[in-house]
């Protein structure tokens, strides 16, 4: 028995498209052959869509490591303090910067980031009816977004928080700032804001120690940044074909496009299906 950990977007799932026949085929498979499969997303628990359920995950690792759910039980919950969030808030306020806070429970926007994601889910609804696919990426948008005051009216826990800025180093007076507490994986149009020492590496660590399993027995499957640690930490690290290169530099096995059966060919690379 093998032990399976898929990054979500831009792994399982195309944004352009949506989750493969031959994915789901691959995820069917690993779990007839007696295989553990987990989600390990960057998303916070309450932006994953309950339809990635009907593939029988066996856990969750959200939040980029931040929460960690083995079957019901959490088994890990690391919560961002309120006091950080509030002064990151202020700061993010005096620099113009658009974010969105991602909790357990909710997810709430700042009014120029929500402009962003209602206009990249236009777009996703306007393929839907075009993909081939039955489960397209407008079916895996964040299910719903609450308002900032409204986070502020009735607080629930935030794992992490996503920005936009403008490029990469429009971060650099924030990173001063969150040093202590923080680290941010900067991308070309956004960065992700997360608790150091928590990775999705550590939340797969997480997972085995729960489970008394043997890291030796781990595999790996990611595109970007926040998937970095879990494909060089794992015992097999793939990287897709769409994947960014510093991802596919560490990886033990760089597969096909996501578009392309990556994870099917993959998967039936290692005889895991």
């Amino acid at each position: 028995m093998k032990y399976l950990f898929f990054d979500i977007d831009g792994t399982l799932l195309s944004h352009t498209e949506g989750i493969s026949k031959s994915t789901i085929e691959a995820l069917k498979l690993a779990k007839d052959n007696g295989h553990k499969i987990f989600i390990c997303t960057g998303r916070s628990y309450s932006e994953i869509p309950q339809l990635i359920y009907t593939f029988n995950f066996d856990g969750v690792i959200a939040a980029a490591g931040g929460y960690v759910k083995v079957g019901n039980e959490v088994i890990f919950n690391k919560i961002m303090p309120e006091h950080l969030i509030d002064n990151i808030i202020y700061q993010l306020d005096k620099m113009d910067i658009p974010f969105m806070l991602e909790g357990v429970e909710k997810t709430y926007s700042h009014k120029d980031a929500r402009y962003i994601y209602d206009e990249r889910n236009l777009k996703r609804k306007a393929i839907k009816d075009k993909t081939k696919y039955e489960h397209s990426a407008y079916d895996y948008r964040i299910p719903e977004l609450f308002t900032i005051d409204e986070y502020f009216s009735n607080r629930t826990p935030i794992s992490k928080m996503t920005l936009y800025g403008n490029g990469p180093e429009s971060y650099f007076e924030l990173e001063q700032f969150i040093d202590k507490d923080f680290y941010l994986l900067k991308y070309d149009i956004y960065a992700e804001l997360i608790s150091k020492g928590i990775s999705k590496l550590t939340g797969i660590e997480k997972v085995m120690n729960y489970l008394n399993a043997s890291m030796n027995e781990t595999f790996a499957f990611g595109d970007s940044l926040n998937d970095y640690e879990m494909i060089r930490g794992a015992n097999i690290g793939i990287a897709v074909g769409n994947a960014s290169e510093p991802v596919k530099k560490i990886a033990d096995f760089i597969t096909d496009d996501i578009h392309d059966n990556g994870i099917y060919n993959a998967m039936k690379h290692y005889n895991l299906i």
